[in-house]
């Protein structure tokens, strides 16, 4: 089992500091989440927060994920990256292509495109991007990024992207993991049937498990066979080692501690109180399972 931590809301200078520590207390991997704005004013509602509760604080700190995890990359030796999720559909994936892949090159291999449909249509009206294809384009996407990464010429004809005889080198020297986030119908079967991976959204345990089952399910009709990435995410206090080989056994490869708002008791915790708690989770939690 692989132990991950969530390192959104912190700025890009503060989530290099945050990948060396936890490299240093043991955690396998860091994810960073993507926003490229937040609207002053927002009428989308995110799929997985409380009825009455915003999404985010207005000033909650994004960092801009690829460049971040470049430089994380670059500060340490062995630690794993992941997008929480890159917004997918909202992007050219010629741009996410050829950006995944020179990262993948810089890192040696070290990141995942964990990637979602999105949910903020003031983003995608911005940008320009019809909200309600996003299914369609997520799909056309996937696809078109396999084929871009293997460094042979590509002619692609889809509903969306277009294009003749290109080629993008330098590839990525192992094709970059395409883990898919969501719990919806649409996701897990987009997960279980077109990507590497799943990554859960924080549902309860008996919910990941029966989500979990469900892509085995769609995988095993499918006839696809292969390493394949189930994350699930809960706060690390609440586990025992009886519950994560309860999640190990349903399938679960690695398991992600909630960002740091959410399992410390001061939210506005500072960098070095941060980085005390991952120092303190690897001692007492990670290291039982090492």
């Amino acid at each position: 089992m692989q132990f991950w931590q969530s390192i959104s809301y912190n700025s890009p200078e503060d989530c290099v500091e945050l990948a060396k520590t936890a490299e240093q207390a043991g955690f396998d991997g860091v994810s960073l989440a993507e926003h490229i704005f937040h609207p002053m004013h927002l009428t989308s509602k995110h799929p997985y927060s409380p009825e009455d509760a915003p999404a985010f604080e207005v000033h909650e700190l994004w960092a801009e994920v690829w460049t971040t995890i470049t430089a994380m990359g670059m500060a340490t030796a062995r630690l794993q990256f992941a997008t929480a999720v890159n917004v997918l559909p909202l992007h050219n994936p010629f741009e996410i292509a050829k950006t995944t892949g020179t990262v993948a090159r810089l890192t040696n291999n070290r990141v995942a495109l964990g990637c979602g449909a999105g949910w903020m249509k003031e983003e995608f009206d911005a940008f320009g991007v019809d909200f309600h294809t996003r299914g369609k384009r997520f799909d056309e996407s996937i696809r078109l990024l396999h084929k871009l990464w293997t460094g042979k010429p590509v002619t692609f004809h889809g509903d969306f992207f277009h294009v003749d005889d290109v080629i993008m080198v330098p590839p990525p020297t192992k094709p970059v993991p395409i883990w898919v986030g969501g719990r919806s119908t649409a996701a897990i079967r987009r997960a279980a049937l077109q990507a590497d991976g799943w990554m859960a959204t924080g549902e309860p345990i008996d919910e990941t498990i029966r989500i979990m089952q469900a892509i085995k399910t769609l995988r095993a009709e499918a006839g696809l066979q292969g390493p394949f990435e189930m994350m699930a995410i809960q706060p690390f206090a609440t586990l025992t080692p009886a519950t994560v080989r309860e999640l190990a056994d349903a399938g679960a490869t690695s398991i992600k501690n909630f960002t740091f708002c959410f399992v410390m008791e001061n939210p506005k915790a500072s960098l070095q109180e941060k980085q005390a708690y991952l120092q303190q989770v690897g001692d007492s939690f990670i290291s039982q399972f090492r």
